[in-house]
């Protein structure tokens, strides 16, 4: 699933569904290529955010700590058109492996060491990994509004975010 770009840099293809949790009705799917540019990343602090846009208004992101790499981070759902809440943890359980802590989940990923520190560069999906997304009205974001589905086999290449 992943191959160079004619620069030579890394493209990845990820593979998606996306529904509603409460009836369990579609709301899109769909296989993403992403280019390193089509990343979107925003630093607070020593936090990354790194955003791939899916469609529908939905996108996912990876959320990681470069100074404090060896716990764990964070994957996360969002849309653009009204105000959600998203969190899905996973605790790196030896080097380059990781599993969600609710729920199942299992990832592999490569680092790249940068000034700011360990940032995650490559990550695989082992098995179908959920994102749960809320909206904030619902009072209980255990039992997410809709989830994003990403499928085993998925590989992204994240560009580093330290400058």
């Amino acid at each position: 699933m992943e191959k160079n770009a004619p620069d030579g840099e890394m493209i990845s293809t990820v593979k998606w569904l996306i529904y509603e949790t409460a009836t369990k009705s579609l709301v899109c799917r769909g296989e993403t290529t992403v280019n390193p540019s089509d990343v979107e990343i925003k630093k607070v602090g020593t936090i990354s955010m790194k955003k791939i846009e899916l469609g529908a208004h939905f996108n996912f992101s990876l959320a990681e700590n470069t100074e404090k790499h060896g716990r764990g981070f964070g994957l996360k759902g969002d849309r653009d058109d009204e105000q959600t809440f998203s969190w899905d943890w996973f605790v790196i359980d030896r080097v380059g492996h990781a599993n969600k802590l609710q729920e199942s989940g299992e990832l592999s990923f490569e680092t790249t060491m940068t000034q700011s520190g360990s940032e995650i560069s490559r990550m695989e999906f082992l098995t179908d990994v959920c994102i749960r997304i809320a909206d904030r009205s619902n009072k209980n974001p255990l039992n997410p509004t809709w989830r994003i589905m990403i499928f085993a086999g998925s590989i992204i290449w994240w560009p580093v975010a330290a400058i």
